[in-house]
């Protein structure tokens, strides 16, 4: 919660009120988003990155530690596949980073999350 000084308000007499204070709230998806949408000038960072770190890196190691350490469990491979493909899609039409870079972050969380998963099905397993 951030607290911010409102515009100067005048009373009846046109005397500046200064000590009157708004509290804004700010919500943290549409920080997020705000965030997405200016790094508009980095596109061609977060298209690379999602390209060679999500689908050429991240998604054949998710893929590998389900087959491997997750007993190749059939329904974390769909999962994986599910999260990742509008990842690839979504940047192969060239769309903003607004609108290209949250399944991006979801989909690094969910295959993390799966890493996880698989590593503790291996170790109690």
């Amino acid at each position: 919660m951030r607290e911010a000084l409102s515009p100067l308000y005048r009373d009846h007499n046109g005397i500046p009120l200064i000590n009157q204070v708004n509290i804004q709230h700010k919500n943290y998806i549409s920080t997020f988003i705000n965030w997405c949408e200016r790094q508009e000038k980095n596109k061609m960072f977060w298209q690379g990155l999602a390209y060679m770190g999500i689908i050429g890196m991240t998604l054949p190691l998710t893929l590998a530690s389900i087959l491997f350490l997750g007993g190749a469990n059939f329904s974390l491979i769909i999962i994986a596949a599910v999260v990742n493909v509008p990842v690839l899609a979504l940047n192969l039409a060239a769309q903003r980073t607004k609108v290209t870079l949250p399944p991006f972050f979801f989909a690094l969380l969910v295959d993390v999350a799966i890493v996880l998963y698989s590593f503790a099905y291996f170790l109690y397993h």
